[in-house]
């Protein structure tokens, strides 16, 4: 990740979008996130959400993060195409999004056993 975050840091226009949705299920070690290397965390876009690391699939309910130019630019945007997820998702992504990340280890665990 910090060979990918030195070429980028050389070419100011570009941007990393950063799919994370398998943050929590990591069977290889602790998720990084190229958005932690501090000479470009300001040009990646993190894509995330809820249905797969807190098994709420089917809730479709997704995220990002970003600089405050980018995430303005964001909901601008979906602001003229997208409807809103029911206000039951949103509270349940916001607990599970709030919870401390320990929580899906025993999915995370009962997944590996299974890949086995």
């Amino acid at each position: 990740m910090n060979d990918i975050a030195e070429v980028v840091a050389k070419h100011p226009l570009l941007l990393i979008l950063s799919d994370e949705i398998y943050e929590y299920i990591n069977f290889t070690g602790n998720h990084y996130s190229i958005a932690r290397n501090k000479k470009i965390h300001h040009r990646v876009i993190t894509v995330n959400g809820v249905s797969k690391g807190f098994a709420m699939t089917g809730w479709q309910l997704g995220y990002i993060g970003a600089c405050k130019e980018i995430a303005e630019a964001c909901t601008k945007t979906q602001g003229q195409f997208t409807s809103g997820t029911c206000s039951i998702a949103q509270k349940a992504a916001k607990t599970a999004i709030l919870a401390n990340p320990q929580v899906t280890y025993p999915m995370r665990d009962a997944f590996l056993k299974r890949r086995v």
